[in-house]
């Protein structure tokens, strides 16, 4: 038996009651290649957080939600690309170790749809979350529904910031991918 069979880890209550909420609300629209687009999560409909694939890499038990309403999935899609992200409760999870050990001032790359910036400002030990975004059109998408004091998002490279910055962060997270076509 592997130590992740023995003991897997599980996820905090404060992160399970997250997945209970819809962490943002934005309608869909276009601009310039990046769209929002709409689809549903149905109610009673079990919706898969921790999959075994989860479980073999990274050691959390496998853990499903079933939502008693319908819930609203927002995906970020570029022209000739497809998606980039969504809120599901899986992307929720695949943001989980990073939220889990926010502290203090936090530095993020790649906004997205701001679903990391909104559940890391929600702990009460983070003071700031300052995002940095490549992509001005996806600023101007996501920005006007991150309703949060304690988010500062800033168009530019991240590599350029982190070189050009004096500023000191407790806390990094680059959420950045490239495209490999897996």
């Amino acid at each position: 038996m592997t130590n992740i069979e023995a003991n897997p880890k599980t996820l905090e209550p404060d992160f399970i009651n997250q997945l209970k909420e819809q962490p943002i609300k934005i309608p869909e629209k276009t601009i310039g290649d990046y769209s929002i687009e709409h689809s549903l999560i149905f109610a009673g409909k079990e919706t898969i957080v921790v999959s075994h694939r989860n479980w073999i890499m990274m050691g959390y038990k496998p853990f499903s939600v079933i939502f008693g309403n319908d819930r609203l999935l927002h995906k970020l899609k570029k022209n000739g690309q497809g998606l980039l992200m969504s809120d599901s409760p899986q992307e929720m999870f695949l943001q989980y170790d990073a939220y889990k050990n926010a502290k203090g001032r936090i530095l993020t790359s790649g906004l997205g749809i701001g679903l990391f910036p909104l559940m890391a400002a929600k702990k009460p030990e983070v003071t700031e979350v300052v995002v940095v975004e490549k992509e001005n059109d996806i600023i101007s998408l996501v920005k006007p529904y991150i309703r949060n004091k304690k988010i500062r998002i800033i168009h530019g490279d991240i590599w350029n910031f982190i070189k050009e910055t004096n500023e000191k962060f407790d806390y990094a997270y680059i959420d950045i991918h490239y495209s490999t076509g897996a």
